[in-house]
């Protein structure tokens, strides 16, 4: 259709993601280890309602709509490396992403860094929204986010080349191989 924001990654594109990633499998980890019941102080409580009732970024996709911004979408259904891999692979393009760049609430800071990271990745049910966008529409996305009260935030750059995505952290790069099932694999 006419309006759908949907499109493909293309050479230079901002990867972007909506809110904070990790925080629904850092609940669920609290929630295995302390029970229904916990106690949870309140950085906890936070990702255990994270995990139990995750609020959709609707109004985040009606904006995209409404505002007709180019963009390649995916859920944080599964966790970011396996969404990034698929707007990689749907896209047939490389995808650099920045691990320091990823949106980590404070609730997660009681934890130590690689738990961080391995949740913000693998953890997925964050119900937050992950993306590509043209750098040239970014700061018009970013404001438009501002007015919705939507954190937006800058995890990448997209390239040309094979359909991969690499991790780069403290200026090494590695390839991010993914886990589970994904949609594009041939």
């Amino acid at each position: 259709c006419s309006t759908c924001p949907s499109a493909v990654a293309q050479d230079g594109d901002i990867v972007f993601v909506t809110g904070t990633v990790g925080d629904s499998a850092a609940g669920l980890h609290l929630l295995f280890e302390k029970g229904l019941d916990g106690p949870y102080h309140a950085g906890e409580q936070v990702l255990v309602a994270a995990h139990q009732q995750p609020k959709p970024q609707v109004e985040f996709a009606r904006m995209l709509i409404n505002h007709h911004i180019r963009v390649s979408l995916n859920d944080v259904s599964d966790g970011v490396a396996s969404e990034v891999n698929e707007l990689a692979e749907a896209s047939q393009v490389t995808i650099r992403l920045h691990v320091n760049q990823l949106p980590l609430s404070d609730a997660m800071q009681m934890f130590p860094r690689e738990k961080q990271i391995e949740w913000a990745l693998y953890g997925g049910e964050d119900f937050q929204l992950i993306g590509t966008v043209a750098k040239e529409d970014w700061q018009r996305l970013l404001e438009q986010c501002h007015l919705l009260g939507i954190r937006c935030t800058n995890i990448g750059v997209v390239e040309a080349g094979d359909a991969k995505v690499l991790l780069v952290e403290d200026e090494q790069v590695t390839e991010l191989k993914v886990f589970g099932y994904n949609h594009f694999r041939k």
